[in-house]
């Protein structure tokens, strides 16, 4: 029974070894301490200080703001999230790997799931996980600093 097992483990085992891999040695800067910069996190930075600033004076979490497009709620910007549980489903998603390599690690898990759910054998699921995860689309997103819709294409496999 337990080499039954160990053989049908190969297979998942090994994906998500070798879409770890391949993201360890592309984005392998990160691993360097380095950081890409994105623009759309600086503004972010700049958008967010306001309410920030806000819960620094008075320990109050501030759901609106003045200083971004005439006003409006800070959900958009930086919402608490300490009743979030997703987070540990999307930590463990990502292997426990920061961003980058964790983004593009749990796009690829994500698309071989469906695809081996829609009956597609192993081998076709990690050549569509891997086109999908290093797709262009999810690059630019990324370079971009729009993490939050490049998660949402990340998952949008596992919705489905």
């Amino acid at each position: 029974m337990n080499q039954s097992i160990l053989k049908k483990a190969i297979w998942p085992v090994g994906a998500i070894l070798l879409f770890l891999l391949i993201n360890v040695v592309y984005f392998s800067p990160q691993l360097q301490g380095k950081k890409m910069p994105m623009g759309d996190i600086e503004q972010f930075k700049g958008m967010a200080q306001e309410a920030k600033a806000w819960q620094e004076e008075t320990g109050e979490t501030v759901l609106w703001t003045n200083s971004m497009f005439g006003g409006m709620p800070t959900y958009q910007l930086s919402a608490p999230q300490k009743n979030n549980l997703l987070k540990y489903f999307n930590k463990g998603f990502m292997l426990f790997m920061s961003r980058p390599i964790g983004y593009f690690v749990a796009a690829m898990l994500s698309m071989y799931i469906l695809l081996l759910l829609m009956g597609t054998g192993h081998v076709v699921a990690i050549i569509g996980a891997l086109a999908f995860g290093l797709a262009t689309n999810g690059m630019v997103l990324f370079e971009t600093g729009h993490t939050s819709k490049f998660m949402a294409l990340a998952y949008s496999p596992m919705i489905i």
